[in-house]
């Protein structure tokens, strides 16, 4: 519950900056005017105005729980926020979140099963980038992370099963995607239960 509260602070603040700032005249104030300004911006923009924008954007459709936010979310998975001027001091002032420098990894994750599906669907394009291969694994890993049981081995198990499924090409690929889950910091906590749901053999 105390991650979830945090969460949505983090959240709340950026969107709270992003108002002030690029975004006054587009009145941020529910999922559909948020999923707007995703669509009329880029993940690739390197004008520090738009990248608040754009966090301020995902933040809200997180706190909304927008399911419909989900394929601009994914198209958002490389987009890195820009480090605010606090998070470079040796006195933490505030709790990190895991995955907190992509905002849509962490977006997709807090929607959880509804999500999953267009991540795994992310993780087997041959169309998507390391970055975005890699963000999709630990949304999907922090997505049961983030369900009582608080399991990040349960991700992988997730990813053996659409294994099933796949032809050799994907294999690799959804391969990749449990070895990067292996070196998250939620994995590096269980590192055993993790290490033993990677060498599961999937049914």
């Amino acid at each position: 519950m105390r991650k979830i509260c945090l969460f949505a602070t983090c959240f709340a603040m950026a969107c709270c900056k992003c108002l002030s700032q690029a975004c006054d005249h587009s009145r941020i104030n529910s999922a559909e005017s948020a999923i707007q300004v995703l669509e009329r911006l880029a993940p690739t923009t390197d004008d520090s105005d738009e990248k608040q924008c754009i966090k301020g954007a995902i933040g809200v459709t997180s706190m909304l729980h927008s399911v419909n936010a989900i394929p601009q979310l994914i198209r958002y998975l490389s987009f890195k926020r820009d480090k605010e001027s606090w998070e470079g001091s040796t006195v933490k002032l505030r709790p990190t979140i895991e995955g907190n420098d992509y905002p849509a990894l962490v977006a997709l994750a807090g929607l959880g099963e509804p999500a999953r599906v267009a991540l795994v669907q992310t993780i087997e394009s041959e169309k998507s980038s390391s970055t975005e291969l890699n963000n999709a694994a630990h949304a999907i890993e922090l997505s049961f992370v983030y369900d009582p049981e608080r399991d990040p081995w349960k991700g992988i198990l997730y990813l053996r099963r659409a294994e099933t499924a796949a032809n050799p090409g994907t294999q690799e690929r959804l391969e990749r995607a449990v070895s990067y889950i292996m070196t998250t910091d939620s994995c590096r906590r269980f590192s055993t239960t993790c290490a033993h749901a990677s060498k599961s053999t999937p049914r």
